[in-house]
């Protein structure tokens, strides 16, 4: 992670055990697998694929369909072990956004509240992540090769991974709320 001021910033951070890319593409998003590794935590990961478009800052980022990571915010000053953890999910009519947007840095948001921590998803978007495939029967029979809503299935999967994690940042597992803006909040709302 990267430290500025009292807040630590950790980018980039894998939520899932293998990108959705080649066989993957299409199919319900790999559970991440613990790991002695140590990792770089200094930048955000790619953005979703999407269209480039000047007014989505997201979009105009890096993109690949090896984009499932997340960001985590936590200040230092508030040492406790059992900090309630803001999950965002961004917007973007599901076909655009991302984490990269400067609006949804969490800088500011930890370092006035330093006793939250705060953690931003990517999700597939667009057809990657919500075409309905189930009408192929290439993707019958095993649950790990749902045939549609796989941008919400990776969100369900960076839930898992903040609940799963969160302690080590000095979060709360039983204090897990998750909001957003647009797409972001009927995700929520689907989530729900």
């Amino acid at each position: 992670g990267k430290k500025d001021g009292d807040v630590l910033t950790f980018k980039g951070i894998p939520y899932v055990g293998e990108q959705p890319s080649g066989q993957n593409a299409f199919k319900a998003p790999i559970p991440f697998k613990e790991d002695s590794g140590v990792y770089e935590a200094y930048y955000f990961g790619k953005s979703s694929i999407q269209c480039e478009e000047v007014f989505e800052e997201a979009s105009l980022y890096y993109q690949g369909d090896d984009s499932l990571k997340l960001n985590v915010w936590t200040n230092v000053k508030d040492k406790s072990t059992d900090k309630p953890v803001l999950v965002y999910i961004h917007g973007g009519a599901f076909d655009s956004g991302g984490t990269v947007d400067p609006l949804y840095d969490g800088y500011n948001f930890v370092n006035s509240n330093p006793d939250a921590i705060l953690v931003t998803i990517t999700y597939r978007l667009n057809y990657h992540g919500f075409i309905d495939l189930s009408a192929f029967d290439d993707f019958e029979g095993s649950p790990n090769e749902t045939p549609y809503n796989f941008g919400l299935l990776d969100q369900v999967e960076a839930l898992r991974w903040v609940n799963s994690n969160i302690e080590n940042f000095g979060g709360d597992k039983d204090k897990i709320t998750i909001f957003g803006q647009s797409a972001g909040a009927m995700s929520v709302g689907y989530l729900c």
